[in-house]
């Protein structure tokens, strides 16, 4: 999916996810994608600070 986003020479990219953490799968999509890939320490909650950060935005 990353390869349809039309990247070009200045893009960066991040992986988010418990998989995130997985470094072979990392270098793996590095080596597919031509692009050197960024991991938050935090790779594995991402997901659930982005949905806090909606809701609390949304007053739920």
């Amino acid at each position: 999916m990353a390869s349809r986003l039309g990247m070009h020479a200045d893009t960066c990219v991040m992986m988010t996810g418990g998989v995130a953490k997985n470094i072979g799968v990392v270098k793996a999509m590095e080596k597919v994608l031509g692009y050197p890939i960024s991991v938050s320490p935090h790779a594995q909650m991402t997901g659930a600070i982005g949905v806090a950060c909606i809701a609390a935005r949304e007053g739920r």
